[in-house]
């Protein structure tokens, strides 16, 4: 793993987006007059939406993906309105399970791998690094539990960007969190947010197992 963030053709406008959407939560945020802990809360869930569209390491991105789970957790739980901390479980249910389906997806990836190099020069084993994931052909990885490692590794991908989107059944939590939390956290997890899952299927999914979305959609 490695400090190796970018951005390119696939995240600069989400880039632009999420800026745009940030300011408009945090000027939503000073009308309603939060405390310092709501703005933290916000920042932290501004700078995990950041890091997931530029990251280009493995682990980095898993990290800011998890960031913007508890960011989502503590706004809608924290400063939230009726039923704030059932809705909070919820989302933290869910988001746990695509955080688990994101990692041990990540996890397959990188242990299937070939050697590589950090972007110091520096002879690793395997890549935790996205472009070079995306130069790797999975087709030949031994399979995980009978299941060819390219099916198994793109279905845990598309669980964990089934339930950021969120899609039908996994759906219930965005209403729920729309409603119950602060318009600050509803601003940025509508404008933005649920703009990750479909992010991490052409970032992960269309980049480093290609067979994996022809395998989905036949």
């Amino acid at each position: 793993a490695e400090w190796y963030v970018g951005v390119d053709g696939t995240s600069v406008v989400l880039v632009l987006l999420a800026a745009v959407v940030v300011l408009g939560a945090l000027l939503v945020a000073a009308e309603t007059r939060r405390t310092d802990g709501a703005y933290a809360a916000l920042a932290l869930l501004s700078s995990g939406v950041f890091g997931v569209l530029v990251a280009l390491d493995a682990v980095l991105f898993v990290g800011a993906w998890v960031t913007v789970l508890l960011a989502s957790v503590v706004l809608v739980g924290g400063w939230g309105g009726a039923h704030s901390h059932r809705t909070a479980a919820k989302l933290g249910a869910l988001g746990a399970l695509g955080a688990t389906a994101l990692l041990v997806a990540i996890a397959a990836l990188s242990g299937a791998s070939g050697r590589t190099f950090l972007v110091d020069g520096t002879p690793m084993t395997h890549t935790m690094a996205l472009p070079e994931l995306a130069r790797t052909s999975f087709s030949a990885s031994p399979p995980i539990l009978g299941v060819p490692l390219v099916d198994a590794a793109w279905l845990l991908l598309f669980i964990a960007a089934a339930i950021a989107t969120p899609v039908v059944p996994m759906h219930g939590w965005l209403s729920d969190a729309l409603e119950a939390g602060p318009a600050s956290a509803a601003i940025v997890l509508s404008g933005v947010g649920v703009a990750l899952g479909p992010y991490l299927l052409v970032r992960v999914g269309l980049g480093a197992l290609p067979e994996g979305a022809h395998w989905a959609g036949s």
